[in-house]
């Protein structure tokens, strides 16, 4: 994981800012902020763009919790460049919020790439059948009927 941003707090709302997108900033509104952190809530991020009479503000995506309940997933909809979804921890999000901490990490995953096949054959070394070997194979021959009990094994 590699860091892309940060959140800060402006006012009681949540910001975050990219380093993808220099000058440009994203809000979690103060209600929705409270819903995020207190019980885990999709809430929308907003685009700011500041004009010289009218600031447009558009939905650009949206905030939650992870799977595991210790992060929360940040998934941008909108804008160039397109960035894959950006994670930072609950605690630090929290923390944030509650005016105990300045700024949460905002964290992406690396790209790894592709791996090539020659790459991939180290791992098969010393090994009776490679992983690729022979795939969509069947390990076992499957019944064609169902048993005489009425359970179908797959």
């Amino acid at each position: 994981m590699k860091k892309v941003g940060k959140i800060t707090k402006a006012h009681r709302a949540l910001r975050i800012e990219l380093e993808a997108r220099p000058g440009a900033y994203l809000v979690i509104g103060v209600a929705d902020a409270e819903k995020l952190v207190g019980c885990g809530a999709t809430v929308p991020l907003y685009s700011i763009i500041r004009g010289d009479d009218v600031d447009i503000v558009e939905e650009a995506g949206t905030a939650y919790w992870t799977r595991s309940g210790k992060g929360v997933a940040i998934n941008i909809t909108t804008g160039v460049p397109v960035l894959p979804v950006l994670f930072a921890s609950r605690a630090q999000v929290g923390a944030v919020f509650s005016d105990l901490r300045s700024a949460a990490v905002i964290s992406a995953p690396e790209d790894l790439g592709t791996p090539h096949r020659k790459e991939s054959r180290a791992i098969d070394q010393g090994l009776k059948r490679g992983f690729g070997d022979d795939y969509g194979r069947p390990l076992r021959p499957r019944r064609s009927s169902p048993s005489s009990s009425g359970v179908i094994v797959c």
